[in-house]
C-alpha cells in the first residue's frame, strides 16, 4: 500500500513543507480490540519521504465514535465525529504544516475534525493523504 502512497507523494506534494505526519487515530477501545491503526502503518511506512517531519501522536480521539461507512445520512456523520478529537494540552503547533494520513476518506467528516484539533493547536496549515477515497453507492 505504502508504494501507491509514495507515487502521489513524488508526484503531487512537496514533501519537504511538512513537519509533522498525523494519523487518524483511533479511539482507545477499538485500537485494544483492533490491535493496530491502519493510518499509523500507513505514517510509519511514508514518514521517511518527508525530510523535515515526524510522525506526530499527539492528536487523540477523545470519545469512541461509530464507523463512518455505516452511516448512511450525512448529518449523522457529521455529529458522530463532532468534537472526536483534540491535540495534548500541552502541544504547541503554531505555524506547522501538518499531513493528515487517514486509510479511507468516506465523508471527508473525520479529516475535518481532525484538522479543527490540529489548527487550534496552532497548525498553519493541515493536508490530507489518503489511500482510498469511498464512493457513495449509486441506486
Amino acid at each position: 500500500m505504502c508504494e501507491e502512497l509514495e507515487r502521489v507523494i513524488e508526484t503531487e506534494l512537496i514533501p519537504e513543507r511538512y513537519a509533522l505526519i498525523t494519523p487518524v487515530p483511533l479511539h482507545k477501545v477499538r485500537l485494544r480490540h483492533r490491535g493496530f491503526n491502519q493510518a499509523m502503518l500507513l505514517a510509519e511506512g511514508i514518514v521517511d519521504q518527508f525530510p523535515n517531519a515526524e510522525v506526530f501522536t499527539g492528536l487523540q480521539r477523545i470519545r469512541p465514535t461509530k464507523t463512518q461507512s455505516r452511516l448512511n445520512d450525512p448529518n449523522d456523520r457529521k455529529s458522530n465525529v463532532r468534537g472526536a478529537f483534540a491535540v495534548d494540552r500541552n502541544v504547541d503547533l503554531t505555524g506547522r504544516q501538518v499531513l493528515l494520513i487517514d486509510d479511507v476518506v468516506t465523508s471527508g467528516g473525520t479529516a475535518h475534525e481532525c484538522a479543527k484539533a490540529l489548527q487550534r493547536a496552532g497548525a498553519e496549515a493541515v493536508d490530507i493523504l489518503s489511500f482510498a477515497l469511498a464512493l457513495p453507492k449509486k441506486d
